[in-house]
């Protein structure tokens, strides 16, 4: 049997919806954005996936075309967010959770082992933008960071856990398996 995802209504508690197979395994984390209308789920699978909260089918993503004049133009077909995952990317306990940024434009996740650290997704595209590894070196505080070119840089050690965004978007907290909690800022803008 696949993981459900159980919504509810508030007054009577009763089932409005179920959703089968958005998982391969357990969900361990569900996140609503700002609005209201975006869903983030992370699964024991791996994979983070974007839902439209009032449908619950993916979220879609209106591919855009590049005019003459250099404005962008929504092209008519819409598709599907991408699941986001990354080889690197090991949801190892039922309390690796994930998080939507304040934009709903991007979603962390922890991995949970000492080696996957957190990870930074573009929700619209899949795409992986930072990876901050667990480094036995950072001594336990991860502070301001910059990634390297390749958008990795060193995280708290003991494997990250648990994960927020500020509302401003900046910092993005994460908690670690030996209690810390590291906050990460862009330096410079």
């Amino acid at each position: 049997s696949f993981p459900l995802l159980v919504c509810r209504d508030p007054k009577s508690g009763k089932c409005v919806s179920k959703v089968k197979a958005l998982h391969a395994a357990q969900i361990t984390s569900v996140t609503c954005s700002v609005d209201g209308a975006t869903l983030l789920t992370c699964g024991r699978d791996s994979v983070l996936r974007v839902s439209d909260a009032r449908s619950l089918r993916p979220k879609t993503t209106t591919a855009t075309t590049t005019t003459t004049s250099n404005r962008q133009n929504p092209s008519s077909s819409d598709s599907p967010c991408p699941p986001m995952s990354d080889p690197a990317f090991v949801v190892t306990s039922v309390w690796c959770s994930a998080a939507l940024g304040p934009d709903g434009k991007h979603a962390a996740a922890a991995s949970g082992d000492g080696g996957g650290g957190l990870f930074v997704w573009e929700t619209g595209t899949g795409r992986r933008v930072r990876r901050l590894l667990v480094s036995s070196s950072s001594g336990g505080g991860g502070g301001s960071s910059s990634a390297s070119s390749s958008g990795v840089a060193a995280a708290a050690p003991g494997g990250a856990l648990a994960v927020a965004w500020s509302p401003q978007g900046s910092p993005l907290a994460c908690c670690d398996r030996g209690g810390g909690v590291s906050l990460w800022a862009p330096r410079g803008g």
